[in-house]
């Protein structure tokens, strides 16, 4: 009788958690982080989703100007940056070796749109670049369309001895929210 008890209390308490629809991956699983008017430009916002294995996804902000104007039109993706191609970064073993090494303010791509407006998007955090996503270059819309899942635009990974600390300067969500809302 004890016993069926704490079963029916056990089932009552996990009863709110088991309404509505599931979260999304990125809010079960990530820490969102921001960065607000990157290099001093107005409203370009920047989103690090940090993984509790350290991985770190590089995401648009929803306050970004791609993703406040309608019916934006990307027209290209590019990661060639200077001579340097982020699409060719080449990362093998455990320790991740010849991966690129990112500054916060070190440029991923730069975003070309049809009405000739181009932006900029940084790393917002150091560390290596595992990769970046290819798949913008053939459907760069994702970045508006989907910019916290399909359309991220990078995955980084701190240093070990980092990780705790790569995002300190950058604002959490609830900050995030207060300022731009």
């Amino acid at each position: 009788r004890r016993m069926q008890k704490m079963e029916e209390q056990v089932e009552e308490d996990f009863e709110p958690c088991l309404k509505g629809p599931p979260l999304p991956v990125t809010d079960r699983y990530y820490c969102k982080h921001f960065a607000l008017d990157v290099k001093g430009r107005a409203n370009e916002d920047h989103c690090v989703l940090q993984h509790t294995n350290r991985v770190c996804v590089v995401c648009l902000a929803p306050t970004h100007p791609l993703l406040q104007e309608h019916n934006v039109h990307i027209e290209k993706v590019e990661f060639q940056i200077g001579k340097l191609d982020r699409t060719s970064n080449a990362v093998s073993g455990r320790f991740k070796k010849g991966g690129q090494k990112l500054t916060p303010t070190s440029p991923l791509c730069f975003i070309h749109c049809k009405s000739g407006q181009k932006y900029v998007l940084y790393s917002c955090i150091k560390g290596i670049l595992l990769e970046v996503n290819e798949t913008l270059i053939k459907t760069p819309q994702l970045l508006v369309s989907k910019p916290l899942s399909d359309g991220y635009i990078a995955i980084l990974l701190p240093k070990h001895t980092e990780s705790n600390t790569v995002c300190s300067h950058l604002l959490d969500e609830l900050q995030y929210k207060t300022i731009r809302t």
